[in-house]
């Protein structure tokens, strides 16, 4: 069940067209509500970007891959980037590359919370058997993504470091609004994964039945 680099990015590129009259406002909503809430506290605008962010992920990946949960196992969402997200940090703090190698072994555990329904560590373990061996191609894409948004991000850092000034609205949102769009791809590219490796084992059952 391996897929490649271009069966990725081209999946993702369809969700995203496909989707493009939720993606586009959901973009613009959330970069105005993050814009907000760093523009009045710094502190709050982190807390409540992770927390919030966790929810709408699951809202985009019910419609994008079109799943009616008739209870919506947000804790168990939240619980899968949290156990996540410490582990992600500690493979970084130690060695960069460990941190992504798990970024990515991960990334699919939002989708299985979602479709099918399990537990934090359910889902963890699920995406780290289906990615077992398409963990190169996803952290190529993902390295592919993220280098505009870091490019621009360096760049506004780097001009308010030399100018001493501090982040004004314009920054804020311009900031706001790579991060978003960066984070709206990766869920794109979760759900182009998932899409995709369901494809292969259906493709395979049917072969063998």
């Amino acid at each position: 069940m391996k897929i490649t680099f271009g069966d990725i990015t081209g999946e993702a590129f369809a969700i995203l067209r496909e989707h493009k009259a939720l993606i586009i406002p959901l973009v613009a909503a959330m970069t105005a509500g993050f814009a907000v809430m760093d523009l009045v506290s710094d502190k709050l605008g982190n807390f409540s970007g992770i927390i919030s962010s966790v929810f709408v992920q699951y809202i985009f990946l019910e419609q994008v891959l079109s799943v009616r949960s008739e209870r919506r196992r947000f804790g168990s969402m939240l619980g899968a980037s949290m156990l996540a997200g410490l582990g992600i940090i500690v493979g970084l703090i130690f060695l960069v590359l460990p941190g992504l190698f798990l970024a990515v072994r991960w990334a699919l555990a939002p989708a299985y919370v979602v479709t099918e329904g399990q537990r934090a560590s359910e889902s963890l373990s699920s995406s780290w058997d289906a990615t077992r061996e398409n963990w190169l191609p996803l952290m190529l894409v993902y390295l592919v993504l993220a280098v505009p948004s870091l490019v621009i991000l360096v760049g506004i850092g780097f001009s308010l470091g030399f100018s001493g000034a501090t982040p004004g609205w314009v920054e804020t949102v311009l900031l706001n609004l790579m991060v978003t769009v960066f984070t709206v791809g990766n869920w794109a590219v979760v759900a182009a994964a998932f899409r995709l490796l369901g494809e292969r084992r259906d493709d395979l059952e049917s072969l063998f039945a």
